[in-house]
């Protein structure tokens, strides 16, 4: 056997014999790894060992990095899942806590905002009860049921925790009276609020046309020429009319030529279809100061006045 040492290599290349007695006899030098070449088994004792950076293989390094990167995302799902589950299972007593105990028990109702609504109707119309779970109140659903009453444009609620519901309503504003079978308020939408009481203090003009029979509070106004009428009632507060030409009647029973009735002097004003109202309203209003600073006509004396023209204003005095 031929065997060759130096300082930087120790390898002894021996026979299967030779290898088995130096196992049975124990050699000194510690056996670390080997490889067979034909019949023979290349070693490497202890006293040479490998060196520390060995050459590994790149498709080993990718396996093992990868095995790495499964094993970190694998503890990862299982600490976020443990979480999750803590989570929800904390939250679940809540919930549970927050809708049973009876510190959360409605106590107060509080409603703001009305006028001609009142504050019983208001709170029976939000299904809303004292001893209900506050928690358990919808707010959406609340406001929509109580924006059902007619009077009411808008509403908003509020939890007070632990105890106590916040109604906030806004109330529409009658602009006119329709004439149907009974005096009925409408906004300026054409919503129909509800029967004309006489002991309001609400002055408004009043909406005439046949087509107007069987109205009821909650109804919406769908005639041909309301829209025309409410247009002028929105005019008319905006510009300085005369008290003598008030706005006291609005009849749209021809949608073709819709008349205004003057308040005080009860002059018919035929408008026609309603187009070009403002320029209309504002060449009245100039016929009116005409008239004022004629000493021989008198607002209150006028019977009629036609406004269908552009170049021509045809009026009648009374008595003439």
């Amino acid at each position: 056997m031929a065997q060759k040492t130096t300082k930087t290599e120790s390898k002894l290349v021996m026979g299967w014999g030779a290898l088995r007695n130096v196992l049975e006899q124990g050699d000194p030098r510690r056996i670390l790894a080997g490889r067979f070449q034909g019949e023979k088994k290349m070693i490497q004792t202890a006293r040479n060992s490998p060196q520390r950076h060995q050459r590994v293989k790149r498709r080993q390094r990718v396996v093992m990095a990868r095995k790495k990167r499964i094993t970190n995302a694998v503890k990862a799902a299982v600490k976020l899942f443990l979480f999750g589950t803590a989570l929800v299972c904390v939250g679940a007593n809540v919930f549970h806590h927050l809708n049973t105990s009876p510190t959360f028990a409605i106590s107060h109702i509080a409603v703001s905002g009305n006028t001609h609504v009142t504050a019983r109707e208001v709170i029976a119309q939000s299904g809303i009860g004292e001893g209900m779970n506050i928690f358990q109140v919808s707010l959406a659903e609340t406001a929509a049921s109580i924006g059902r009453i007619p009077w009411v444009d808008k509403a908003r609620i509020e939890r007070a925790l632990p105890d106590e519901v916040h109604i906030e309503i806004t109330e529409r504003i009658p602009v006119a009276v329709a004439v149907s079978d009974e005096l009925l308020y409408i906004d300026s939408e054409g919503k129909v609020l509800a029967q004309f009481d006489p002991s309001d203090s609400i002055c408004a003009p009043l909406i005439t046309a046949k087509a107007l029979a069987g109205l009821k509070p909650g109804d919406t106004l769908g005639v041909e020429g309301i829209d025309r009428a409410l247009e002028l009632i929105r005019i008319a507060s905006e510009k300085n009319v005369p008290p003598e030409l008030g706005l006291a009647e609005i009849n749209i029973d021809d949608p073709s030529n819709i008349i205004m009735v003057a308040e005080q002097s009860g002059a018919s004003v035929f408008l026609g279809s309603g187009e070009d109202l403002e320029d209309k309203l504002w060449r009245l209003i100039k016929i009116a100061e005409a008239i004022s600073e004629n000493e021989r006509l008198r607002i209150v004396n006028l019977e009629r006045v036609d406004m269908r023209f552009d170049s021509i204003v045809p009026a009648k005095f009374k008595g003439t």
